[in-house]
């Protein structure tokens, strides 16, 4: 029933032999696009297994602009994890950007299933080990690269996200502007090398529209 997740955790450390047990702490739900998962200010007390679809976590300035901190699809854990580890309020906002389907643990659940299993205590601590290098690359990514070099190697490292994440997010989790994204974009697109995006289709419509 919960096949997935029980593969993706084994590949940290097996416990592929704990499936059964892990049942009765698990559950799936399923959300349409733009839900909001974990709001800020509230605690956040799942961790969640993304089965099907497209998530991310941001936060807004002073000015109100955003920023993603993160942005996911299958195959992945997410979770508000400042929130989750502290038992604090959640300081960013967790958002479906596609109709998603997850599996979901309790904060509660999780604690008395490591302390019960030895096994899956070492897998979690290094799939947190994980979600440690995935975010220090994140910030390596926005602080070392320059911009262009930001979105090429986001379209080298993560292709499937670059096609399916709207342009202003991916601005977003790059740190730049939509503007210069828009002409990173096209110069990519003279070199024949641009990835396509959700958002062109859109812009395709609006110009036949206007025609």
């Amino acid at each position: 029933m919960f096949e997935d997740f029980v593969t993706y955790m084994s590949q940290f450390h097996n416990v592929e032999h704990l499936g059964k047990d892990m049942e009765k702490y698990l559950t799936r739900v399923s959300y349409p696009k733009k839900h909001v998962v974990v709001e800020k200010g509230t605690v956040c007390n799942y961790v969640f297994f993304l089965e099907k679809g497209m998530m991310r976590a941001y936060y807004k300035k002073a000015d109100n602009s955003e920023v993603t901190t993160w942005v996911l699809h299958e195959k992945q854990f997410v979770t508000a994890i400042q929130s989750f580890n502290s038992r604090e309020p959640s300081l960013e906002t967790v958002e479906t950007l596609e109709p998603t389907t997850l599996v979901m643990v309790h904060y509660d659940d999780m604690m008395k299933f490591c302390y019960i299993f030895h096994d899956f205590a070492l897998c979690m601590f290094k799939l947190y080990q994980h979600l440690n290098v995935m975010r220090y690359m994140r910030n390596y990514l926005v602080q070392a690269l320059k911009a262009p070099d930001r979105y090429d190697a986001l379209c080298k490292s993560d292709p499937d996200l670059v096609r399916r994440v709207p342009l202003r997010v991916i601005a977003s989790y790059l740190d730049i502007t939509q503007e210069t994204l828009s002409r990173i974009r096209k110069q990519r697109m003279l070199e024949g090398v641009c990835l396509p995006n959700v958002d062109d289709s859109d812009s395709e419509d609006e110009e036949s529209s206007k025609k």
